[in-house]
């Protein structure tokens, strides 16, 4: 009988053991999986923004008028786009509420837009004069850029010419960065 109690109690020893290191591999295995998985959407991310800087260097050493249009894989995880100034850039969640910008810069203006969502799409690039549109835009905004910092008493005025370029109306909104009690 003291034998029999003594295989079990040393046949349940072992078998904790193993379901110990049993749990600490599915634990390393999940944290390489999601590694590889972070390190794959970057590098899906790196190849779209290369891909369409590719293309806006392509039409835009072309000249005006030049377009082309450039097959690309969203990955799962963009949080957000930009396409303005010299940059294309790609925000992707990198777990725990962190973000990594995938980014390339440019000789030249870009403006326009790339979808967030996961999937694949045709994105058209365009040269214009001075700059280059990547994906599609609702509407041209002149000068791409515009800053005007004022100190207390003064006034400055500028233009910015918007035109609408699609079919249906478009609502702008403008916005005002600095004190809000003002």
């Amino acid at each position: 009988l003291k034998t029999r109690s003594q295989v079990a109690v040393e046949f349940t020893i072992v078998l904790a053991f193993v379901l110990v290191m049993l749990l600490a591999m599915i634990a390393v295995n999940q944290d390489l999986m999601s590694s590889f998985t972070a390190q794959s959407r970057a590098a899906k991310a790196n190849m779209l923004v290369n891909d369409l800087g590719d293309a806006a260097e392509y039409v835009y050493f072309q000249g005006v008028g030049a377009q082309t249009q450039v097959f690309v894989s969203v990955p799962k995880g963009v949080d957000s786009s930009q396409v303005s100034d010299q940059t294309i850039r790609l925000s992707l969640i990198s777990g725990a509420q962190q973000t990594r910008d995938i980014y390339r810069n440019l000789g030249f203006q870009v403006n326009g837009f790339i979808p967030t969502q996961e999937g694949n799409y045709w994105i058209t690039i365009k040269s214009k004069s001075g700059y280059v549109v990547i994906g599609y835009h609702l509407v041209e905004v002149s000068p791409t850029g515009f800053s005007k910092t004022l100190s207390p008493g003064n006034s400055s005025s500028g233009q910015i010419t918007i035109r609408n370029v699609i079919q249906n109306n478009v609502n702008l909104s403008l916005s005002y960065s600095g004190d809000p009690s003002i």
